[in-house]
């Protein structure tokens, strides 16, 4: 069966507008915002068959004038009473030449145009309007509203297919456990559109328009239960909702029929149909870390890599990893580090200090589904190790030195070793006989005390995790000559005195008495 196109004319309407242009580096008018398209009739308007002069208007906004502006009339892709396939742009034209300037309530430009179909011998259409604009290589711009036009000498069973509009973003797309989309389906005046729906794996040919597999889709399509929800809304009429279970569904690519029709209980009659393809995905990824559970502190980058991850009939394209460290401490978990990356699938951590660490990978695929992989990290920390020069000699712990008590000591300590991290933040505690004296890595010291001939020196070194480690030396007088303490000296010299004057009494006793007596 033929068609014979109906004749579209375009008039515009001039205006002068005031409007401010937002301005680019090189003084020339850029473009930020979407553009704006407003067409001022409703879904599922009806133009009379023969009607003259029918205008459609629209308003179009934007900063510039886009670099195109047309519009397009296409059939809704239906099947007719008498089996023929109705589809493609049945009419279209440039709106560029007749755009002006309107007066704008806003800082950027508008434009108004109006569109005149007339064509007493068009043939009756269940079609959709578009209005495209684009500016630059940007992606164009639509908005689209559908309509009927009616046919008088039609027989008395015709009737105009329902339309059926679905987003585009909807084809190939992802579904994970269920299908879910909205759409518009409106029908002529009097008449309610119905919806069924057909789902088939996708063939070598997606969404085939071939006569006879469509008619069998349509077949199948309402002896289905349908779950469709219809939201009529103040400016949408005609929206519906459809929720389709896929958890018995096979991960691969479908085909999905949605069909319209107004008298359902006659499959003979006419239907309108859309069809788009989706990949079913119920399966979760395995999401994989490799990278080591332990580490020193101080040892350098630590890397997680989350390369081996699968997805086994759709694969990694696509995937997002998410990452997530927390620090497992006494009082509760501590968040470390957090990011979402695609690529590359690795994670780098610092070993710069210890604890134990969860570190958490979790895989989200295209179709949403995810699965989560947790591994455990313990950074441990070395306790310092502690060299110690006196006089620019080295010393081990334990060792017996012999100094002269009156000499200064000479400590230095410089050569202790750790791990990079800790090493600049050690702290130097020296103590004689236990006692802490003094603190640094390197001084002079002095004898503890002068009636000693001996103690013990001992120093700790601690790093930023209260490890430490200690060196003990004992440190002897070195002075040859003996020195004896006065009060030894002043005991002695009584004890002296004391033996001194027994002796001499003795000896006076023994002199009396060898004295002659006078008579």
């Amino acid at each position: 069966m033929g068609h014979r196109i109906a004749v579209v004319t375009l008039t515009s309407i001039f205006l002068l507008s005031n409007f401010a242009v937002a301005q680019g580096e090189n003084g020339q008018p850029q473009s930020d915002n979407p553009i704006i398209i407003e067409l001022e009739f409703v879904d599922g308007f009806t133009i009379p068959q023969g009607e003259v002069e029918f205008g459609i208007t629209g308003r179009l906004e934007n900063e510039l004038m886009p670099d195109a502006v047309w519009w397009e009339v296409e059939y809704q892709q239906s099947i007719g009473p008498y089996g023929n396939l109705y589809q493609g742009i049945r009419s279209s034209g440039s709106l560029l030449p007749s755009l002006v300037e309107h007066a704008s309530n806003s800082e950027r430009q508008a434009w108004i145009f109006e569109i005149y179909v007339y064509d007493e011998n068009s043939e009756p259409c269940s079609c959709t309007l578009t209005v495209f604009a684009q500016e630059g290589s940007n992606p164009p711009v639509s908005a689209t509203r559908a309509f009927f036009i009616e046919r008088d000498t039609a027989p008395d069973d015709f009737l105009l297919t329902p339309i059926i509009t679905l987003p585009d973003s909807i084809d190939s797309g992802w579904s994970s456990h269920s299908i879910s989309f909205t759409g518009i389906a409106i029908a002529s005046p009097d008449l309610s559109p119905e919806i069924g729906i057909s789902i088939s794996p996708s063939s070598e040919i997606r969404c085939d328009s071939d006569y006879s597999f469509v008619l069998d889709r349509y077949y199948e399509s309402f002896s289905v239960e349908q779950n469709i929800e219809w939201m009529d809304t103040h400016n949408e009429v005609g929206l519906f909702s459809l929720n389709i279970d896929s958890n018995e569904y096979d991960d691969e690519w479908y085909d999905i029929y949605v069909f319209s029709a107004t008298h359902l209980s006659q499959p003979s009659n006419s239907f309108s149909f859309e069809c788009f393809s989706t990949r079913v995905d119920n399966t979760a990824p395995i999401a994989i870390i490799t990278g080591p559970p332990t580490a020193i502190e101080g040892s350098g980058k630590l890397v997680y890599d989350g390369s081996n991850t699968t997805d086994d009939i759709w694969g990694i394209s696509g995937m997002a990893y998410i990452w997530s460290v927390k620090e497992i401490t006494s009082s509760g978990n501590i968040p470390v580090t957090y990011s979402i990356e695609q690529t590359p699938r690795v994670i780098s951590l610092s070993s710069e200090y210890s604890g134990i660490f969860e570190i958490s990978l979790t895989a989200v695929d295209q179709a949403g589904n995810s699965a989560t992989f947790t591994k455990s990290l313990e950074i441990s920390n070395i306790a310092p190790i502690v060299r110690l020069e006196i006089g620019g000699s080295p010393v081990e712990d334990g060792d017996e030195l012999t100094i002269n008590r009156g000499a200064s000591i000479s400590v230095d300590a410089t050569g202790t070793t750790d791990t990079p991290n800790d090493i600049s933040s050690l702290r130097y505690i020296w103590r004689m006989d236990n006692i802490p004296m003094y603190e640094g890595i390197q001084r002079e010291i002095s004898w503890p005390d002068d009636n000693i001939s001996s103690f013990h020196l001992s120093l700790e070194v601690i790093d930023d995790d209260l490890e430490s480690n200690m060196l003990t030396i004992h440190i002897s007088d070195g002075d040859d000559g003996l020195t004896i303490p006065s009060s030894l000296i002043v005991l002695l010299g009584s004890g002296s005195f004391l033996a001194y004057a027994i002796n001499n009494r003795r000896k006076s006793i023994d002199i009396d008495e060898d004295i002659p007596k006078w008579v």
